[in-house]
């Protein structure tokens, strides 16, 4: 993944006029909802949800809600069952961009669910002797979801 290619897609799944166009370019580039791809597009609706001047900090708001309930309006937008998205960010900046009502709420649902989490790897993202890290985990060590990390 060069840095272009990375900023031109989080450009255009950012930018894109409907959460369907964002699931639909987030499923075909970013398959397994991790790497490097995944984590600069979140950062960047995490960015623009909490701009309140920003035009788009609403499509932003909608757009990470999709990611973190695994729905776009009723369909599922990830079909990786059991599994929910854990980004790479504390919880503080997921309540920052859709308040804490929001983010309690989808963690509720989150473990009502049952839903499971993959293992985070150290913050520097450097991969361990097995050559896994956050952008390439190891899908087996997985664990029930509780709440967002710090």
């Amino acid at each position: 993944e060069s840095d272009s290619n990375m900023e031109t897609l989080a450009y255009v799944a950012c930018r894109s006029q409907t959460v369907d166009g964002f699931a639909g370019l987030l499923r075909k580039y970013c398959p397994k909802r991790c790497g490097k791809t995944m984590a600069f597009i979140v950062n960047r609706l995490l960015t623009d949800a909490q701009n309140p001047d920003s035009a788009t900090s609403g499509q932003s708001r909608d757009k990470l809600t999709s990611l973190l309930t695994n729905r776009v309006q009723h369909q599922v937008f990830y079909r990786n069952d059991g599994f929910c998205f854990q980004p790479l960010v504390p919880r503080d900046q997921l309540v920052a961009a859709l308040g804490e009502p929001e983010v309690a709420e989808i963690e509720k649902e989150n473990r009502r669910l049952s839903k499971s989490v993959v293992h985070r790897y150290r913050a520097s993202n450097k991969p361990n002797q097995h050559d896994h890290s956050n952008h390439v985990p190891n899908w087996n060590m997985k664990y029930p979801f509780t709440r967002y990390a710090d």
